[in-house]
C-alpha cells in the first residue's frame, strides 16, 4: 500500500539531513543494529515505518524534529490514513479510497458531507459490529435513495467498516478487513429480513434470521431429503397462519454471485424438490480494480434479437433453475427480459418499494402451499 504523502515528505527530509552529515545508509543501519535495506526502505517510502523507528533515526542523527517538518507543505486531508475520504465538489460528494492497487474515487451525485456524516453517525452509535453495518446501510439508502444499493454496500459501507478510526481505540490492532468478511455476512441477512419484515407480517409471514436451535427445529419439520447444516440456512420464511409456524422457504443471501454458491445450489435443490420457495438474493457486488471502479455485477448480458450474450452464471438461474428466482439489488443487473422463457427469472431490485417482486412471490408461494 502506498505511504501517506505527508509522511513521505517528512521521511525525505530525514534523508536530506542524513546526507548533509555524510552518513551512509549502511553506517546508520550499523549504528542502530538494523538489517540491510531498512534505511533505504524508510527514506524512499517503500514501507510505512513504525513511529518508534522514525524517532530512533531522528535521535541517532541528532536532528531537531521541528527542522524536518517546518518546511513541509502538507497536502490537506491526507495526514490521517483513512479507508474512505469524502470531499465536497460543488453539489456532488467525491469518495476517495484504495481499490486494489488503485487510488479510486466514487461520485455521489447531489450529496453532501452532512449526509455522509449522518451515515457515519449511525455506524458509530450502534451497539454491535453487525448492527453498525445494518443501521448505517439503512441510513445510506435513506439519504441517497437513487444510488445503486450494491455500490453503497461495496464502496461505502465496507470502507467505513474497515477504517479503524471508526471503531473504538481499544481495537487499534484489529484486522478489520477480516472482521468485515465475518460480520457483513450475517448483517446482510438481517438487512433483507428487516426490510421485508413488517410488510410480510401483515400477510401472516415471518421472515427472519433464527438461532441455530430454532433453524434445526424448523428445518426438521420440512423433511428434506438433504442433510443441511443449520448455518447454511440464511433467512427463513415462516407461515404463521393457523399457529403452526411452518417454514415454507429459505432465502439464500449473498453479497456476490460467486460466494459459496455450490452449497446453496444443493440445498436449494432439496427445497425445490419439496415445492418449497428457494430464492437467491444478492447484492451482486463485482467491480474490477481501477481508478473509477464500475460495479457491474456478474450476471452479464441477456438474449438479444441476434445473439445469446448470457454467461454461465446467468444460465444457472434461467436454464438450470437451481433456485426459485434470483433477486439482484445491483442497479446494473440486466433482468430476464419480458417474454423470455426461463426456468427461474432474474429480477433487478432496489429498496425503494417493499411491495416488490420479492414480496409478491413470497406471498404467492405461501398461498400455493397453504391456501389464502
Amino acid at each position: 500500500m502506498a505511504i501517506n504523502p505527508n509522511i513521505k515528505k517528512i521521511l525525505q527530509n530525514i534523508r536530506i539531513k542524513r546526507e548533509e552529515q555524510n552518513i551512509t545508509r549502511l553506517q546508520l543501519e550499523t549504528d542502530l543494529n538494523l538489517g540491510t535495506g531498512w534505511i533505504e526502505a524508510v527514506e524512499s517510502g517503500d514501507i510505512d515505518p513504525p513511529f518508534d523507528l522514525v524517532l530512533t533515526i531522528i535521535e541517532s542523527l541528532g536532528i531537531d524534529f521541528s527542522a524536518i517538518v517546518s518546511n513541509v507543505e502538507f497536502e490537506k486531508g491526507l495526514s490521517l490514513d483513512r479507508k474512505i475520504n469524502p470531499i465536497q465538489n460543488k453539489q456532488d460528494l467525491i469518495l476517495n479510497f484504495k481499490y486494489g492497487d488503485y487510488d479510486a474515487s466514487y461520485t455521489l451525485k447531489n450529496a453532501t458531507i452532512g449526509s455522509f456524516s449522518s451515515v457515519l453517525s449511525e455506524f458509530r452509535n450502534a451497539y454491535s459490529k453487525s448492527d453498525a453495518i445494518i443501521l448505517s446501510f439503512f441510513k445510506a439508502i435513506e439519504v441517497w435513495p437513487n444510488v445503486n444499493p450494491s455500490d453503497i454496500w461495496l464502496f461505502i459501507i465496507s470502507k467505513i467498516y474497515q477504517d479503524r478510526y471508526n471503531h473504538a481505540s481499544s481495537e487499534i490492532n484489529r484486522d478489520f478487513s477480516q472482521s468485515w468478511k465475518r460480520a457483513s455476512g450475517w448483517a446482510l441477512e438481517e438487512v433483507f429480513a428487516r426490510h421485508y419484515q413488517e410488510t410480510l407480517m401483515e400477510h401472516g409471514i415471518l421472515i427472519g434470521v433464527f438461532s441455530k436451535k430454532k433453524k434445526i427445529e424448523l428445518l426438521n419439520k420440512m423433511r428434506l431429503n438433504y442433510a443441511v447444516e443449520a448455518n447454511k440456512a440464511d433467512v427463513l420464511l415462516i407461515n404463521t397462519r393457523g399457529g403452526n409456524y411452518d417454514c415454507f422457504g429459505v432465502a439464500h443471501i449473498k453479497a456476490s454471485i460467486a460466494e459459496r454458491r455450490q452449497n446453496d445450489q444443493n440445498f436449494s435443490g432439496a427445497l425445490l424438490a419439496k415445492n418449497f420457495f428457494s430464492p437467491f438474493v444478492t447484492m451482486d457486488c463485482k467491480a474490477f480494480p481501477s481508478s473509477t471502479p464500475n460495479n457491474r455485477g456478474e450476471l452479464g448480458g441477456v438474449i438479444g434479437s441476434d445473439d445469446d450474450l448470457r454467461n454461465d452464471k446467468r444460465k444457472e438461474f434461467e436454464e438450470e433453475g437451481y433456485f426459485s428466482a434470483c433477486f439482484s439489488y445491483n442497479s446494473n443487473t440486466n433482468p430476464t427480459p419480458e417474454g423470455q422463457k426461463a426456468t427461474s427469472r432474474i429480477y433487478k431490485m432496489d429498496f425503494k418499494n417493499v411491495n416488490d417482486e420479492f414480496t409478491e412471490l413470497v406471498i404467492a408461494s405461501r398461498n400455493r402451499l397453504y391456501g389464502r
